[in-house]
């Protein structure tokens, strides 16, 4: 991993201060996501980016020879009662997460260290090739992979096994007129309620991962429940609870998320 990560430097570098990599996008992010935060501080943030970015990279490498024993050396769960009660009422769960840290690597090895079965929602790659790379990674620990338009199919799917649904909700949504508006990062934000929806639907509790990377390679992860009666929850409720959690996680945290996304490229519409 030394030399693994000394190729990682390298690649930050590069990505920065060579192709710039989508830093326009990061420097734009940036600027209005913390606007009281002077110049200094914001470049001293996509530098960290850059660096958390390629060892994102890297560590999905080194993922397909890493064993379940040094993967649990890698990640810490905090919290896992919560997910365990449920197991226990034979009740599935939504986890909503944001695209922090190695989001890969904490995914993937979730089947490790909880008793649900893992499904983790994911959007195909057209390329056929890096598909199968990407899904070999994400389900080497058993994660059942579920591409987005068979969602709800395999949500109500009755299994012996409760399920625990994986969901990324930081995504722009493709149509603003279907996304629920709400203030983050000092900015009007179309979010995605997919989240919300099939809490409703399947009165799922959502439980959030909120994220800490302790250093290189290693991370921490807290379990924070945020709704167990999803049915009887206001609209709009429960996007509201994980989108707040996700900015409170980016606020402590900003060079874990991924900034090099164009996040606010729809406005909403009157």
């Amino acid at each position: 991993m030394r030399f693994l990560y000394l190729l990682s430097n390298i690649a930050a570098f590069l990505l920065e201060n060579v192709f710039a990599y989508r830093k326009k996008v990061i420097d734009e992010n940036l600027k209005n996501s913390f606007p009281n935060k002077t110049d200094f501080e914001r470049k001293k943030i996509r530098k960290q980016f850059y660096l958390n970015f390629a060892d994102v990279f890297i560590e999905s490498l080194k993922s397909l020879s890493i064993s379940a024993k040094t993967a649990q050396k890698e990640v810490v769960y905090e919290g896992k009662e919560i997910l365990e009660q449920f197991y226990l009422q034979n009740r599935d769960v939504i986890l909503v997460m944001g695209h922090l840290g190695n989001w890969e690597k904490i995914c993937s090895i979730l089947p490790v260290f909880v008793s649900h079965k893992i499904l983790g929602v994911y959007k195909p790659l057209k390329n056929l090739f890096f598909d199968k790379k990407v899904k070999s990674i994400r389900s080497k620990f058993g994660v059942d992979l579920v591409a987005m338009k068979d969602t709800n199919k395999r949500i109500k799917e009755k299994v012996a096994t409760p399920k625990a649904i994986i969901l990324i909700a930081d995504q722009s949504p493709s149509n603003p007129q279907r996304s629920f508006w709400t203030s983050f990062l000092n900015q009007e934000t179309g979010v995605m309620m997919g989240t919300e929806k099939f809490a409703k639907i399947y009165d799922l509790p959502v439980v959030y991962l909120n994220i800490l990377k302790e250093k290189r390679g290693r991370y921490k992860v807290h379990f924070e429940l945020l709704s167990t009666n999803s049915k009887t929850m206001p609209k709009g409720e429960i996007t509201k609870l994980h989108t707040k959690a996700l900015e409170e996680n980016i606020v402590l945290y900003p060079h874990l998320w991924l900034w090099s996304h164009k996040r606010w490229k729809h406005k909403k519409t009157q």
